[in-house]
């Protein structure tokens, strides 16, 4: 896991403007973009877990 989050912050560091997510729904977001936002879900689900437990997350695969 530490080596994708690795690659993940040197291709939104060289590349923040390419872009890193598409959908069905036709929802795009930069390397950039995608960046900032789970940035922001870590910091929430840190500030809300003080024992700073394990924490799942939970969603749908694409089926593209």
């Amino acid at each position: 896991m530490i080596e994708f989050l690795k690659a993940f912050d040197a291709r939104a560091e060289e590349s923040p403007d390419t872009l890193a997510f598409y959908n069905t729904a036709g929802e795009r977001m930069t390397y950039h973009e995608l960046d900032v936002q789970s940035n922001s879900i870590a910091a929430l689900l840190l500030d809300f877990n003080p024992a700073k437990k394990p924490v799942a997350l939970y969603g749908h695969k694409s089926p593209v």
